[in-house]
């Protein structure tokens, strides 16, 4: 049965149907989206006008037919609307003619970005930047958005639930394990401006309720960058350049070619961080360098957390480059996680300076400050352990006959904060690697095993909210993804399923 359509509608050039979108699935607007989407559209709709105060200007990013558009201007949320869309005819011929309203069409990744706004709506768009572009221009679009909105962000995307069946999921999915990291990804891509973000609606697509929510924003003069200057490196030559592949357990460099800045799909590969070998141009001495192409405040970040660190088993930056990122003294060994402990003569004094690391980690308190990942809890001082990933493929071990030794931890990236328990697993796994049978190790692997499954149970029953700055993902979700793709896969051979 066709769907109801207003007057303006009728009125409007073709759309094309359902088939000829299906047929395009790569198509940069999807012209049907409104007659197949109407009551999850109406109540995105009034979950926005519901959570938004008034202001002056507001921007609407794949405007589509013009419905939040619309409803901002027709409730007075707003006085002037900037819509992008790439096709002028995909929206409302009555709301292009309102004077209220500037159509820009195009690509949203090519906007100029003129005007500060109240508001901005980026609803349904995010994804397909992704899955066209990739991450980079995903994180860079998305932080253009920021540093234009004075305000307020209405953001929905794609779900990692909805299945492999669709592009942009799976081009997301090389960089990202859950929908939890990616948001949360975004969100401290924000930096120091992010005040707060609630789930404003929880609308169906695809089989899941994809999340929208309001990100509210500190003013935009809010202080940006507070780590040290950027000039305690500047005479470095760059060598290399290596990008490094997605994960830890198997986590890899991978030589980035001079004439192609990405390396091949195959090797699922990390586009957001790029790391050079360089050499000083005074002393030769080689430096490694690590730049964050898709979010500053990872560096900065890291910067901080490092500076709060006084241990030399932790590799620490000496310096910022402008163009480099982070600059790390070159130091020789091989990843914990590529080591077979079973042959090391020296398991147990190891496995001891493993555990020492640990306690100093424990003890150790660092304060992120403005720069912390949740907002409600900036100021808050933190323990090491709880905010670095002490996994194997960041410990660097040497050899010296058939002992092993301690090199250093070599990243000090401030990944969460409450990983304390995740840290204790990291260390569990080393232990039984290593076929001790020393009963003070083994109640240690049962002690951090039971910390595991209290930190699950306390981290998927918290709000959604939580969740998102701790980039939590619930044990439901990681358990039905793989089943979800599995299914796709199954069916890929059906005509259409496959996008």
């Amino acid at each position: 049965m066709p769907s109801k359509r207003s007057s303006s509608e009728d009125n409007a050039p073709h759309i094309p149907t359902r088939v000829e979108a299906v047929a395009a699935p790569k198509a940069q607007y999807d012209p049907t989206y409104f007659q197949r989407h109407e009551g999850r559209n109406r109540g995105r709709i009034e979950a926005i006008v519901e959570n938004m105060t008034p202001g002056t200007r507001a921007l609407d990013v794949g405007c589509n037919r013009g419905y939040f558009s619309r409803a901002l201007l027709d409730h007075g949320l707003v006085e002037a609307v900037d819509a992008i869309e790439p096709s002028r005819e995909q929206v409302d011929p009555a709301l292009v003619a309102d004077p209220r309203f500037s159509l820009h069409v195009g690509d949203a990744a090519e906007f100029g970005f003129e005007h500060r706004y109240h508001a901005v709506v980026y609803c349904a768009v995010h994804h397909h930047v992704f899955g066209h572009r990739g991450y980079n221009a995903a994180m860079q679009l998305f932080r253009k958005i920021v540093g234009s909105c004075d305000r307020f962000i209405f953001f929905e995307t794609g779900h990692f639930l909805e299945g492999s069946r669709w592009y942009w999921q799976r081009e997301m999915r090389k960089t990202f394990h859950s929908d939890e990291e990616h948001l949360g990804a975004l969100l401290q891509a924000i930096g120091p401006r992010l005040e707060r973000v609630n789930v404003i609606g929880r609308h169906p697509m695809n089989g899941v309720k994809r999340y929208l929510l309001r990100i509210d924003l500190l003013p935009a003069d809010t202080p940006q960058e507070t780590a040290a200057s950027t000039d305690a490196a500047p005479a470095l030559t760059p060598l290399t350049r290596y990008r490094r592949t997605v994960g830890w357990s198997a986590q890899q460099l991978v030589e980035v070619g001079a004439n192609d800045a990405r390396t091949t799909a195959e090797m699922n590969v990390h586009e957001g961080t790029e790391y050079t070998l360089c050499k000083h141009a005074e002393t030769g001495d080689r430096v490694w360098c690590k730049k964050c192409l898709s979010d500053p405040f990872l560096e900065l970040r890291e910067q901080r957390i490092a500076e709060q660190v006084d241990d030399p088993r932790f590799i620490r930056p000496v310096g910022r480059h402008p163009e480099l990122g982070l600059v790390f003294p070159y130091v020789e060994g091989e990843k914990l996680s590529d080591v077979d402990l079973r042959a090391c003569s020296n398991r147990e004094a190891f496995l001891d300076s493993l555990f020492d690391i640990h306690a100093y980690a424990r003890d150790t308190e660092v304060t992120p400050g403005e720069l912390d990942l949740d907002p409600r809890e900036r100021g808050v001082a933190r323990k090491l352990i709880d905010v670095i990933d002490l996994n194997a493929a960041n410990i660097l071990v040497r050899r010296e006959g058939d002992e092993l030794h301690l090199a250093g931890v070599i990243d000090l990236e401030y990944f969460r904060n409450h990983n304390a328990a995740r840290n204790g697993m990291h260390l569990a796994r080393l232990v039984l690697a290593s076929r001790t049978r020393a009963p003070e190790r083994i109640r240690f692997m049962g002690d951090a095993t039971a910390a595991m499954a209290r930190h699950h149970v306390k981290w998927t029953a918290a709000p959604i909210e939580s969740q998102l700055y701790e980039k939590y993902s619930p044990r439901q979700s990681v358990w039905t993804l793989p089943v979800r793709e599995g299914l796709d896969r199954l069916l890929r051979v059906l005509p259409g399923h496959w996008q």
